[in-house]
């Protein structure tokens, strides 16, 4: 068994995030430090895990024959500090509810999109309508995360793929995002671009096979940019949620910067 735990100063940020397999003895160790003005919070409880540090989230993989608690790999960790030093319970860690616009996102990453969106001046609906979408593997049900009417494309705004969303996606798109006027490209948003980044999100279109190019809101075929063929596999899930090295356009970076500077309320309650 392995605990997965970090540690939180009283402002609720996450100083470190670490693992153990005996947490009564980590503690301890802790306490030598003196780390006292830090609150120890247990994360999850999970097999074979290894945990990254990275700033705001945690990131666990685990053996898939023993998964634990965790039902998902990519979490947004939301810290709810307690004065009371030192002590110890498992929490679940979920993505925040986020009021923008007048819309409930179901996470923060959909919302700094949807801030993008607006400093484009791009036309957008959120989880507007589902579809049926009949596919090479059977009929799917589909609900996109937004439309963005300027440009016909669907948006799938994902902090982590899991091997079967990929392999639900690739289908998805291999029959929506064919070329011509009766198919509409999938962008797929991962993590706000960081600055200075060279990683840039990708937008699935299907022309003979299923390509990812450079995302942008122009309408058309898009072949013309750069392109990887794309197959359902983990590595590229990978890559379509950290982003291609594809460099950000001149025209994306105040929306990113507005994105990455938003502040909203608490959840659903503000």
């Amino acid at each position: 068994m392995m605990y997965v735990y970090a540690l939180v100063n009283r402002h609720g940020t996450i100083k470190y995030i670490g693992k153990t397999k005996t947490l009564g003895s980590r503690i301890d160790d802790h306490r030598k430090e003196k780390h006292y003005w830090r609150t120890f919070k247990v994360l999850a409880i999970v097999e074979d895990s290894e945990v990254e540090r990275t700033e705001g989230f945690a990131i666990c993989s685990y053996d898939e024959r023993h998964p634990g608690v965790l039902e998902n790999k990519y979490f947004p960790l939301r810290i709810e500090y307690s004065r009371k030093r030192r002590r110890d319970h498992a929490m679940a860690i979920t993505a925040i509810p986020t009021q923008y616009a007048g819309y409930k996102f179901r996470s923060r990453l959909e919302a700094r999109w949807a801030v993008a969106f607006d400093e484009w001046e791009l036309d957008w609906n959120y989880e507007d309508q589902g579809y049926y979408v009949d596919t090479d593997i059977g009929r799917i049900k589909y609900l996109p995360d937004f439309w963005l009417s300027d440009s016909r494309q669907w948006v799938e705004v994902k902090g982590y793929l899991d091997p079967d969303g990929m392999h639900r996606l690739y289908y998805l798109a291999c029959a929506m995002a064919k070329c011509g006027d009766d198919g509409a490209d999938i962008a797929v948003l991962g993590d706000m671009p960081r600055r200075r980044s060279i990683l840039w999100p990708a937008q699935l279109h299907f022309h003979d096979r299923l390509w990812a190019v450079p995302w942008s809101t122009e309408p058309g075929c898009p072949l013309a940019r750069p392109r990887v063929a794309v197959e359902p596999t983990a590595d590229m899930a990978q890559h379509l949620t950290d982003g291609f090295p594809f460099g950000h356009p001149d025209w994306a970076e105040d929306g990113l910067n507005r994105a990455r500077q938003a502040r909203f309320e608490w959840g659903e309650h503000g």
